[in-house]
């Protein structure tokens, strides 16, 4: 469902309705256990119907809008009790962020990249609980010296999940939250291998939620390395 800021307002004293921006972000109960139905506005919105057929193959589109613009002003996909959802990430991993958010895994779109080019992320988390907060998750691109003293930042995306549309603080404890991430590579990066880390962090007091992989070992810095990379010199074939 696509999201503005003045949708997300209007949402505020209907507890069973949901929204957020669906050009960027799936939001997805584990198992359905009520009859459930999302409803997109394809012209804004090309992405979502996609995706929630392959989640959900179960689910059908119940209703079509009125045509505008050569397509259905509007569409609601159902999708029914019992239902699970079929979302899994290329690459599977498990991380617990201060027991309230959990890390699925994640796809990146390549593996080599230019100077300038976009990293195109997608992230994987389930609600564990709960939370009266809203994270802000960061993702950065960065690169070891030449002692690997010191890690040097080349590009990064900090922003609360889904564009901003849909803050922690509204996500219910088991569903999943596909999240698109853009990270913008800086023009005078240097050639050589990169690394990916993710994480969540308070805006208010900048500390970190704290990272451990599936047996508790704890992250350095809270920052979980989510796919290595390579940028290669501009012009280069």
């Amino acid at each position: 469902m696509s999201e503005d800021a003045g949708w997300s307002g209007s949402l505020q004293g209907y507890p069973d309705l949901k929204g957020y921006d669906g050009r960027g972000c799936l939001v997805a109960p584990e198992r359905i256990t009520r009859e459930t139905t999302y409803v997109i506005i394809p012209e804004e919105d090309p992405y979502s119907l996609g995706l929630l057929g392959s989640s959900f193959p179960q689910g059908e589109i119940a209703v079509e809008g009125p045509l505008h613009n050569q397509q259905p002003y509007f569409v609601a996909f159902r999708v029914p009790v019992g239902s699970i959802a079929d979302i899994v990430p290329s690459h599977p991993m498990l991380v617990s962020w201060g027991d309230k958010i959990n890390l699925l895994g994640y796809e990146i779109d390549a593996t080599t990249y230019a100077p300038g080019d976009e990293i195109r992320l997608t992230l994987f988390y389930q609600a564990l609980e709960e939370m009266d907060a809203d994270y802000t998750l960061f993702a950065h691109l960065v690169q070891s010296n030449e002692s690997g003293s010191e890690k040097l930042q080349w590009g990064q995306n900090d922003s609360q999940p889904c564009r901003r549309s849909y803050p922690t603080s509204r996500w219910t404890p088991g569903e999943i939250v596909r999240d698109e991430i853009a990270i913008t590579i800086a023009n005078d990066a240097p050639p050589g291998d990169y690394q990916l880390s993710v994480g969540f962090y308070l805006w208010e007091t900048m500390t970190r939620l704290p990272a451990r992989d599936a047996v508790g070992v704890a992250f350095p810095e809270d920052a979980v390395p989510v796919g290595q990379l390579q940028v290669e010199s501009a012009g280069q074939p």
